[in-house]
C-alpha cells in the first residue's frame, strides 16, 4: 500500500535480505548501517533538491502575461506524481476541478491551475495548499514543453 494508489511521493526501500548470510552479516554491521543509511539519506536530499529546482521566490510580481501567453508559456500547479493512472474527477483531489494528467516517461503527474498569468497560478498554488496538497509547486511549460519557472519568467 506504499506505492499503490498513492498521489504523494512515496518509497519502500529493501536494503537485502536478512535470510541470505553474507547480506544478513552486511546489514548487521556498523559499516553495512552507515553505508545503508548515508545511502538513504543522500537520495532524499537529491530528491528535495530536485524539488527545490521547481521553486521560485519573486522579489517582483510577472506584469505581462499577455506577453508571456504570446511566447507560448503556461504556468501549472504540480499536485501528484506517480505510477498509478487516476481519474482526473474532483473528487479524486480533494474537490480541486480541471486536473490535467500527463504521462511522463512511467510516471504520472498531476496538473493545476494551467494559466499565463503567473499571479494567478500562485493563487492556484494556495489553494491547492489548503486543500491538502502541502507539496504541490509550480512548473512551467514553453509550447507544451517543460522550462523552469525561472527561465519562463526571465522571457517577459
Amino acid at each position: 500500500m506504499v506505492l499503490y494508489q498513492t498521489t504523494m511521493p512515496s518509497i519502500l526501500i529493501e536494503t537485502g535480505f536478512i535470510t541470505n548470510k553474507d547480506e544478513r552479516r552486511f546489514l548487521n554491521s556498523s559499516k553495512g548501517q552507515l553505508q545503508m543509511a548515508t545511502q538513504i539519506a543522500n537520495a532524499i536530499k537529491k530528491y528535495i533538491y530536485q524539488l527545490k529546482l521547481n521553486t521560485v521566490h519573486l522579489k517582483k510580481e510577472v506584469k505581462s502575461t499577455e506577453k508571456l501567453a504570446s511566447k507560448g508559456v503556461v504556468f501549472k500547479v504540480q499536485i501528484a506524481s506517480g505510477s498509478t493512472k487516476i481519474a482526473t474527477k474532483s473528487y479524486n483531489f480533494k474537490g480541486l476541478k480541471n486536473i490535467e494528467r500527463k504521462k511522463s516517461g512511467r510516471f504520472y503527474k498531476y496538473y493545476y491551475g494551467a494559466s499565463s498569468n503567473f499571479t494567478s497560478t500562485k493563487k492556484a498554488l494556495s489553494l491547492a495548499k489548503n486543500k491538502g496538497f502541502t507539496t504541490a509547486f509550480i512548473v512551467a511549460f514553453k509550447n507544451d514543453k517543460k522550462i523552469s519557472v525561472t527561465k519562463a519568467l526571465k522571457l517577459e
